[in-house]
C-alpha cells in the first residue's frame, strides 16, 4: 500500500525558495562584481518566494479551521443528540489544538462544575477516573465565568 504525503502550496513554495538560494549562492560565488546586479535581483525574488510561502501556509491552516468550524456547523445542524454534537467538537477541538485530551465542563443543577464530556486524542470517551481536573485550575474559570486551555509540558 502506497502512502501518499500532502505537500502544499506553502511548502512547494518554501522548496523553491530554497533551491534559488542554493543556485544564488553558487553562481555569487564564480561571477565578478559586474555580474551581480543579478545575484542580488534572484535573492530579492527568493526573499519574495519564501515571504510568500508564509503567508499561504497561514491561510491554509485558517482554511483548515474554518473547514474544522463548518464541520461542527453541520453536526450541530443536522443532530438533535446534544451529546453527539459536544463530542464531534470536542474530537475537532482535539484536533486543531493537537491537545492530548479535553475536558468540557458545564454547570450543574447545583451551580457546580462538572464534567459534561471527556475525550482524548484517540477520539474515545476519558474514564471518569482519566479525568482528574486541578480545582485550583478550574475554579477560577468558573467563577471568572471564563474559558482555559491548558498547556501542559510533559517531564
Amino acid at each position: 500500500m502506497e502512502i501518499h504525503s500532502v505537500i502544499t502550496v506553502g511548502d512547494q513554495l518554501t522548496y523553491f525558495g530554497e533551491t534559488l538560494d542554493d543556485v544564488t549562492n553558487k553562481l555569487g560565488s564564480e561571477l565578478d562584481d559586474n555580474e551581480n546586479y543579478h545575484i542580488n535581483q534572484l535573492v530579492k525574488i527568493s526573499t519574495s518566494i519564501k515571504n510568500l510561502a508564509q503567508e499561504i501556509s497561514q491561510k491554509e491552516e485558517e482554511r483548515k479551521n474554518l473547514r474544522a468550524l463548518a464541520d461542527i456547523n453541520k453536526v450541530v445542524n443536522s443532530s438533535l443528540e446534544i451529546n453527539e454534537v459536544l463530542r464531534f467538537a470536542m474530537d475537532t477541538i482535539i484536533r486543531l489544538t493537537g491537545a492530548e485530551r479535553a475536558f468540557l465542563m458545564l454547570r450543574n443543577d447545583d451551580k457546580k462544575l462538572e464534567i459534561q464530556v471527556a475525550r482524548n486524542w484517540e477520539e474515545e470517551t476519558v474514564d471518569a477516573s482519566d479525568s482528574a481536573v486541578s480545582r485550583t485550575v478550574i475554579d477560577p474559570c468558573g467563577r471568572e465565568r471564563r474559558t482555559n486551555l491548558n498547556y501542559r509540558c510533559a517531564r
